[in-house]
Formats: C-alpha cells, structure tokens, sequence
C-alpha cells in the first residue's frame, strides 16, 4: 500500500501562485507611471513632429520667383520696362508694402 499512498500525495499537490507581497509596492508603481508617462510623451512628439514637417505650418513665405520685387527687377533687367516705369511701379509697391 506504500506505492498507493505515494501515489495519492502526488495528486494533492497544489501549485502556489507567489504574489511578491501582494504586488510591487509603492516604488514599483512609481516607476510604471513614470515610464508610461515617458512613453505617451514620446510617442506625441513623434506624432507632432511628423505632423509638423509634413505641412507648411501656415507659412506665408514667399518663393523668390513670385516675389513682386524679384518680378520687377527681372523685367527691368530683361529690358521689357524703362527706368521711369520701374520707378514708378517700384515705388507703388513698396508702398503697398509699408501700409
């Protein structure tokens, strides 16, 4: 009956879940929030900034080439408009410029 009996102990065996006092206290839990509050902070920068460089951000800068004054001075170069007419248009559009 020895074997038997061996053999009824080996079936009561229970498994026990160790808890690690109940959890990771107080120092665990500050280093979880702290490392997920890290994370989301990261993750929306990344998103901002890719965001970001994706658009121009409502820029109102003005290419060189549709610049009125670069315009100007390209015809005046060019020879289509004299002297007079570049003065003249240059001085309405800087005071365009200054209102």
């Amino acid at each position: 009956m020895d074997g038997a009996s061996s053999t009824h102990q080996a079936d009561r065996r229970r498994l026990t879940m160790m808890w690690w006092n109940q959890g990771p206290g107080w120092g665990g839990w500050l280093t979880m929030t702290l490392i997920m509050v890290a994370f989301w902070s990261l993750g929306i920068a990344a998103v901002v900034t890719l965001w970001r460089s994706g658009h121009d951000g409502g820029r109102t800068d003005v290419p060189r080439d549709h610049d009125p004054l670069a315009i100007l001075d390209g015809r005046f170069a060019h020879g289509e408009i004299d002297a007079a007419e570049y003065s003249a248009r240059r001085g309405t559009l800087l005071g365009a410029v200054d209102r």
